[in-house]
């Protein structure tokens, strides 16, 4: 039997060729405004500049040097990531501040060690003492000091402590007792994104400012290290007025927003900097439909607030911009 390992005349499933026109392409494929890029970089770094906050963007959106390059034109700055394959892919490009965002388990946490062994300053987040007892039992094994954020819940969205719990306390003198350095306190103002009125941003903003802030004090107050203070999320980073207390901002949608941010009210049309090049394969005149070869996977499945106006799709296909197809 023939096997398909043995055949010669299966086309390479390599990168695909360099085209001289955006018609050329073969669909469906990402097609990113490089001016629109920068523009969007510029807007949020001169913000947070302006109120003296670090901007530690978050790469899980770019998940590509090319763009982290654009983001540092002058070398390696801080980023966060959401997993450690893209700490690892950043790392090995010359990033060593990089902060690992999300819950830790006894595998990560092995994981995240080997890369601290390896020179980069990756933090970790966690929200109880037995996280913090594991960390510091992997940290010794691997003959290195560990560095973790406490998590902070500031509007429910996500998991963490309350910064009137308790355990936030507890899990400070965890990591003490673990020998873990204590990198200071991280949250999330996720329920933002289901926001659209500047007054209700505004004020999204200003919760998750006075929530980090009154968890680190908290934690200062009983003798314990709280050297950053990172909030994010990116309709809170552009819609914050007071960052007082807070020493980062962390967000990601921002390079390229999209139509969600449109729908929240952060950027308009034109500050999006990707889409979705599509070829048209197919009508149905009387649904007012036309069909591409983009799908789900392509587009993404995830929906855009109803109050942006946004249910639909706008894809350009490589002859004309087809607009409007329903979803």
């Amino acid at each position: 039997m023939l096997r398909v390992e043995d055949r010669t005349d299966i086309p390479d499933a390599g990168p695909g060729e360099t085209v001289a026109t955006v018609g050329a392409l073969a669909t469906p494929a990402l097609l990113l405004d490089k001016d629109r890029l920068d523009r969007n970089l510029v807007r949020l770094s001169s913000r947070m500049a302006g109120q003296g906050v670090v901007l530690r963007p978050h790469m899980k959106t770019a998940k590509s040097i090319d763009v982290a390059q654009r983001v540092y034109p002058s070398g390696a700055g801080p980023i966060t990531v959401s997993t450690l394959a893209e700490a690892e892919y950043f790392a090995q490009h010359g990033f060593r501040d990089i902060t690992y965002a999300v819950g830790l388990s006894p595998h990560t946490a092995d994981r995240a060690m080997r890369l601290r062994k390896a020179g980069v300053d990756l933090k970790v987040l966690l929200d109880s003492p037995e996280q913090a007892a594991m960390l510091g039992a992997t940290g010794r094994a691997a003959g290195v000091t560990p560095s973790a954020f406490i998590e902070i819940d500031c509007d429910g969205h996500r998991g963490g402590l309350t910064a009137t719990d308790s355990k936030l306390i507890a899990v400070a003198a965890a990591l003490a007792e673990a020998g873990v350095k204590i990198a200071g306190i991280l949250t999330h103002a996720g329920e933002s994104y289901g926001l659209s009125r500047p007054a209700a941003l505004v004020a999204a903003a200003e919760n998750e400012r006075a929530v980090a802030v009154a968890a680190a004090t908290t934690l200062r107050a009983a003798g314990h290290e709280c050297p950053v203070v990172s909030v994010g999320s990116t309709p809170t980073a552009h819609f914050a007025e007071d960052l007082t207390g807070v020493t980062e901002m962390r967000c990601g949608v921002y390079m390229f927003f999209d139509l969600v941010m449109h729908g929240v009210g952060v950027c308009t049309t034109d500050d999006i900097a990707i889409s979705v090049l599509a070829t048209v394969i197919g009508t149905k005149p009387e649904k007012g439909w036309i069909l591409v070869d983009a799908g789900w996977m392509a587009l993404s499945r995830d929906r855009a607030p109803r109050h942006s106006g946004s249910t639909r799709a706008t894809v350009w296909s490589a002859m004309w911009p087809a607009r409007f197809i329903p979803t």
